[in-house]
């Protein structure tokens, strides 16, 4: 018991090796599984223009929108390092334009950045921190739907399990404002998460979360009976696999991909919720 609650209160325990103690498992699924279609039927996103679909870099020359010129400025941005580093702000602040551009807040969603949550295990607080995350305005609250954490490395991992993290301390962040206006908590709810690694490359998630599972986890504090299957996909690759993971979306090939599976992804934000 000992071992697993400090376990479960040290994030740096979340790793894909660490994650199986809290009975959390990740599978991998491909696109046909995961969207529940034939990637060959997914569209061209209705808000990407042929400027960003066809150029590799922004053309010169020639007048393009606002916000074509916006799509390049902030995907060159993320290149840039301080010693060798990656500015942590500049992915950021392309994760918000790209779920903006790809209508994530759309309606009564909003995005924030920043976000500073936490949960209990037991009488300790674990603190969390969410890079990007996607809200819904509904009955008179804010609910989070999707959570974005940055990858630190092409090789971090810390950041699936951060991720899961921020998922738990969402939902929970969720019931206590349904508590605060009077509402009924939800049960369960599949919350969805990004990790985005420093070359612009999305991995897509989606967590389900139960007040059952936290309660044996958080309140107990004990590994909870039932499993929490984490679905996860990494999207395909054309030709060259290391040309995908160290240039993202600087390579037009990866480009389409990863828009195409990001703007099906968006499909998700209204379901899964009781």
């Amino acid at each position: 018991m000992a071992d697993f609650l400090n376990f479960a209160k040290d994030l740096n325990y979340w790793t894909g090796f660490g994650l199986p103690r809290f009975n959390v498992q990740t599978v991998y699924q491909d696109v046909q599984s995961f969207f529940g279609t034939d990637p060959k039927n997914l569209p061209v996103p209705a808000g990407v223009s042929p400027v960003i679909w066809n150029n590799v870099h922004e053309p010169t020359g020639v007048p393009i929108s606002k916000t074509d010129s916006k799509f390049f400025g902030y995907l060159r941005d993320t290149r840039h390092t301080i010693n060798g580093t990656a500015v942590t702000s500049a992915l950021n602040d392309f994760v918000v334009f790209l779920l903006g551009l790809l209508d994530y807040d759309a309606g009564q969603r909003i995005i924030h950045t920043q976000r500073e949550l936490s949960f209990h295990v037991r009488d300790s607080k674990v603190d969390v921190k969410v890079d990007v995350a996607v809200l819904k305005r509904t009955r008179g609250i804010s609910e989070y739907v999707l959570v974005v954490v940055e990858e630190k490395s092409m090789e971090d991992d810390l950041a699936q399990g951060s991720l899961i993290a921020a998922a738990i301390a969402a939902f929970c962040q969720n019931n206590l404002s349904r508590k605060e206006a009077g509402l009924p908590s939800l049960e369960s709810q599949t919350i969805l998460g990004i990790t985005m690694s420093p070359s612009t490359v999305p991995t897509l998630y989606k967590i389900p979360v139960t007040k059952k599972f936290l309660h044996q986890f958080l309140e107990e504090g004990k590994c909870p009976e039932e499993i929490m299957l984490v679905q996860r996909l990494t999207p395909p690759v054309c030709d060259n696999i290391p040309c995908y993971f160290s240039e993202g979306m600087n390579v037009l090939a990866n480009r389409w991909i990863i828009l195409k599976r990001l703007n099906a992804f968006k499909k998700f934000l209204d379901e899964d919720r009781t």
